[in-house]
């Protein structure tokens, strides 16, 4: 078989096996795709910084069962797929369903400003504004949610939050997420960002249905695992689908990487132990990095 034939039947190995979707119960499956940084001179790090901390505040809600964003991003980039803040519902409820979400969040950071004692800095001009007096701060975001299933565009909404204070902020992050000069770090623009944030996570939960109270508690947790074969890639994607406790499982494969997606009722540190457990004992496994919502091993 020659190489080009190789590729192509990967491509439709590794798209047929992310449109296998397992409904996973009570809590509403959610993605959010990196936003666009639509503001002048912005990096691309303004959009992923945004994102991630939309992403750590529906988590701390307890509500959904959210899709990591380095596993969307990855998908995204398979396909080739190009998802800007307009994207149009159908190609959203397109990829959505194939990353087996249930609803999409689009978006971009429109505006993002700070002014004052210390001057304009953060992310546009790589200076850290610092200043003691006082600063004038602005955040402004777009936000679309789109039903995957109907491809209905539940939500278009613009967010905006303007906020004054004098001085820095008190550390150097929001929401738990090390900012490490990514974002401005006044005072002004750290309350600015965190209630955009939440206005954000409130017009989510008005339009997305509540949980089911009596559902359990299910977290989406990344397996990836280096050293992979075709063969044990079904090995390993048996034996997670065979956990007690997994209610969705989906997976990529590409140059002896094995990405899983899995829907688990515990801990990531659990998964990574009931994993070991139940592989053939002819397979040895590393784990080779750790999180809470990702694990990452190495088949030896």
């Amino acid at each position: 078989m020659n190489m080009s034939w190789r590729i192509f039947l990967l491509s439709l190995i590794a798209f047929s096996v992310f449109t296998e979707v397992v409904v996973a119960g009570g809590k509403p499956r959610l993605a959010v795709v990196e936003f666009e940084a639509k503001v002048p001179k912005a990096k691309r790090e303004l959009g992923t910084a945004m994102t991630d901390l939309l992403i750590d505040a529906l988590v701390k809600t307890r509500r959904y069962a959210v899709l990591e964003r380095t596993v969307i991003d990855k998908i995204r980039q398979e396909q080739d797929m190009t998802l800007s803040g307009e994207v149009d519902a159908a190609t959203g409820a397109k990829f959505g369903r194939m990353i087996g979400a249930e609803f999409l969040v689009v978006g971009a950071v429109t505006k993002f400003e700070e002014k004052g004692g210390g001057g304009v800095g953060g992310l546009l001009s790589r200076k850290v504004a610092g200043g003691f007096g006082m600063q004038v701060s602005e955040v402004g975001m777009t936000l679309r949610i789109i039903n995957s299933t109907s491809g209905e565009i539940m939500a278009s909404e613009k967010v905006s939050q303007k906020e004054k204070a004098i001085g820095i902020a008190a550390g150097t992050s929001i929401g738990g997420i090390p900012l490490g000069g990514v974002l401005y770090k006044s005072k002004a623009m750290q309350t600015a960002i965190d209630k955009a944030i939440q206005k954000s996570v409130a017009i989510i939960g008005d339009r997305l249905p509540e949980p089911d109270p009596n559902a359990p508690d299910v977290s989406v947790i990344e397996v990836e695992v280096a050293g992979v074969d075709f063969k044990l890639l079904k090995i390993f994607a048996k034996t997670i689908k065979g956990l007690d406790d997994v209610s969705n499982v989906s997976r990529t494969f590409s140059d002896g990487v094995a990405t899983f997606v899995v829907h688990y009722e515990g801990t990531a540190d659990e998964l990574a132990e009931a994993i070991d457990e139940a592989k053939p004992d002819d397979v040895n496994l590393e784990i080779t990095g750790f999180s809470d919502r990702r694990i990452e091993m190495e088949a030896q």
